[in-house]
């Protein structure tokens, strides 16, 4: 059943774990601007329908809603109970179809009528239609594709549903049921790391199917209805464009890669109007282009710009005349579209958790559509300040420093160093496992950082042309993590400006490329007391696990496997060839479908009886999102930074036995002669045990 959001009523209650971990959510599950919308407009734009959800720890599971709200202020939102949980997002990787654990925007889908909005459900583990009737709320499934449906349309009439799909889905699932009777062959399907089962290719061809819904007659789409999923299969249409739109008198407008031979994801925009080809020449045309749209007289589209890109800036365009920005933020816009003159989009800010917001583009009047977390704002919040800086190669960097309610102590505020977006609500940081208010809470300054741009694109190296190539220029001479590594430097140097930082009681922490950037840093400098890492970082053993394809692909990419060479250049990266002079303790909460390429690397580092502390979480890929195991990271890596920079110990966020294993590493690490540089505090600040940490 979903719930009321358990979100404090009562003012000035600091943020806690079990807060952000009950936070409702809407739309992709990343801070992405490019995503998809994540709403429907309902015919005629009186009403717009939205999938809420809730993590639900108790149950491990997540609590969904359709809402249906009306643009009218003062009507309240119809809740319909969802018996379904959300979908990930797919992609391709190394050839095979996987998801990372990103949750998918899955938007809502109105009948023509106005009566039923349909979304994509499971249905028996396979994805399908389900149609909810928008009065009574009754639901019910109206595909039954064995391949599951990707992407889906209303016809005109409101009468037949077109979807994609992979028609030789189950038939290859099949084939591995039979192969499984005699072995899998080891080749490129396998990725050990998820399962020795071979996964599905990524090539498998989509098909398109129209479903009567009368009849629930299945037949294959004609060419004018798969337009409706596949413009770019209508006669006429721009076949490499990333994103197209159309006004009614027929002028069309493609944002289409600036050189196809280039790996750098520049976009630029030209139109087609009565048969003429307009090309956008001005500057704001070109970039870091998102998302187009029509609004009836003009063409929209949104322009990541500003200091390191930091800002989302709407323009519209009409071809001939140049582009006018209308607005500008730099909070996040996400999974956004155009209805009844008016951009509709995701937005967040550092503090404020993801609404519904409208920009007239008649106006410019701002308004808030819904808001899924009306308390939300009761709560103490701390202080979030944007810092802008450059290094020493003059690139320009961003993060957000979060400060505690409180005065600093008279040695400063520990701070934490989370990675690797900072653009929206400050919940988790990357893979969303560091609870960034919650740490400011119990008095940590937190450095949020924006990663720095590629290497390879700084250098505009002309004979860089694919991705393999521009990855093979950022690890020569360790180029991108030295440039992620000056960047975080110069975010601590700016972040001291701002505030009293006690430069003895620094963590990091972070997650997928974070990590990586969190051991470089452990490894290079002398700085950080602890660290809390969330994935794997590349290391020899990783290719021993990693399966045929992930092997040929680094390959390309010019890592080394064997020999002095491969010794010689995983030093400097990773945690292996580091063990036995690294005392810097730290814990690992690895997801189940990785931990394998991290064995390597925790062997090593207990071997040499380092400061670690380990823990899986069996059925999580590449970003954990269960909600036990979200709330779970939440509290531990609270108690973990607890623990090592200000010498508690919170019973309500760590067990009796993890305290215990954490006193038994500080004694270990303390007798002997340690690393230089680790904070003297680690082993003479006396502990503190409390049932719960004081919050005002």
């Amino acid at each position: 059943m979903f719930a009321a959001s358990p979100v404090a009523s009562a003012r000035g209650i600091a943020v806690t774990p079990h807060d952000l971990s009950a936070v409702r959510e809407f739309g992709q599950s990343d801070n992405s601007t490019n995503q998809g919308p994540a709403f429907g407009v309902s015919p005629g734009g009186a009403r717009i329908a939205l999938v809420i959800r809730r993590a639900d720890p108790a149950r491990n599971r997540f609590c969904q809603a359709l809402v249906i709200t009306s643009r009218r202020a003062g009507v309240a939102p119809k809740v319909i109970p969802l018996d379904v949980q959300p979908l990930h997002q797919p992609y391709e990787m190394r050839g095979v179809l996987a998801h990372d654990g990103l949750i998918s925007a899955n938007p809502p889908r109105w009948s023509s009528d106005g009566d039923t909005v349909a979304i994509l459900a499971a249905r028996h583990g396979i994805v399908q239609v389900l149609g909810v009737n928008a009065k009574t709320g009754h639901s019910r499934f109206l595909t039954d594709a064995p391949g599951g449906v990707i992407d889906f349309a209303w016809s005109a009439d409101g009468k037949a549903l077109v979807y994609s799909t992979r028609a030789g889905l189950a038939a290859f699932r099949a084939a591995t049921d039979r192969e499984a009777l005699r072995g899998y062959h080891y080749d490129a399907r396998v990725v050990p790391t998820t399962s020795p089962r071979p996964q599905p290719p990524a090539a498998l061809p989509i098909s398109y199917r129209t479903v009567l819904l009368t009849t629930a007659r299945d037949r294959p789409a004609t060419d004018a209805e798969r337009t409706l999923l596949d413009p770019a299969s209508a006669s006429g249409e721009q076949k490499d464009a990333v994103a197209t739109a159309s006004l009614p008198g027929g002028a069309r407008a493609w944002l289409v890669p600036a050189d196809h031979s280039s790996w750098q994801p520049v976009i630029n925009l030209f139109a087609s109007v009565d048969g003429t080809r307009v090309v956008c020449d001005a500057p704001a045309c070109s970039g870091y282009l998102t998302n187009l749209w029509a609004d009836g007289r003009h063409f929209l589209f949104l322009r990541r710009e500003g200091w390191g890109d930091s800002v989302t800036a709407v323009y519209r365009w009409r071809p001939g005349a140049p582009p006018e920005r209308i607005f500008a933020t730099e909070d996040l816009l996400a999974g956004c579209d155009v209805a009844a003159g008016l951009l509709i989009c995701g937005r967040e800010a550092s503090l404020q958790p993801r609404r519904l917001w409208s920009l007239s583009l008649e106006t410019g009047q701002q308004s808030i559509i819904f808001d899924p977390n009306p308390g939300f704002a009761r709560h103490a919040l701390p202080r979030v300040e944007r810092l802008h800086w450059n290094d020493p190669l003059n690139v320009h960097g961003y993060g957000d420093l979060v400060l505690p309610r409180s005065a600093a102590p008279s040695a400063g505020y520990p701070m934490i160093i989370v990675q690797y977006r900072t653009r929206g609500f400050l919940k988790g940081a990357i893979g969303d496992e560091f609870p960034i208010l919650a740490f400011a809470a119990h008095g940590f300054a937190v450095l949020s950082v924006e990663n720095a741009p590629d290497y390879a694109s700084l250098v505009s190296d002309p004979s860089v042309r694919t991705p393999a190539e521009a990855v093979r220029l950022d690890i020569t001479d360790y180029h991108a993590r030295k440039l992620q590594f000056d960047n975080l430097m110069a975010g601590i140097a700016e972040a001291r400006a701002h505030a009293s930082i006690d430069m003895r009681r620094l963590g990091i922490a972070g997650v997928s490329d974070a990590a990586s950037s969190a051991v470089y840093a452990l490894n290079n400098s002398h700085l950080f007391a602890t660290a809390s890492l969330g994935s794997p970082v590349w290391d020899r053993f990783m290719f021993e696990v990693g399966g045929p394809a992930l092997r040929t692909a680094f390959a390309a990419y010019g890592f080394p496997f064997d020999g002095p060479a491969a010794r010689s250049f995983y030093e400097p990266i990773a945690l292996a060839p580091n063990a036995t002079t690294l005392r810097t303790p730290i814990l690992v909460q690895f997801p189940g479908e990785e931990y394998l390429a991290g064995l390597g690397a925790i062997s090593a580092l207990e071997a040499a009886n380092a400061p670690i502390d380990v823990y899986v979480f069996p059925g999580e890929p590449h970003i954990t999102g269960q909600p036990a195991h979200r709330l779970a990271m939440y509290r531990r890596n609270l108690a973990w930074f607890d623990f090592w920079l200000q010498g508690r110990e919170d019973e309500d966020d760590a067990s009796a036995e993890e305290l215990a294993r954490w006193r038994a590493l500080r004694a270990q690490l303390c007798p002997g002669p340690t690393k230089d540089g680790v904070p003297s505090q680690l082993c003479t600040q006396a502990s503190t045990s409390t049932s719960a940490v004081t919050r005002r």
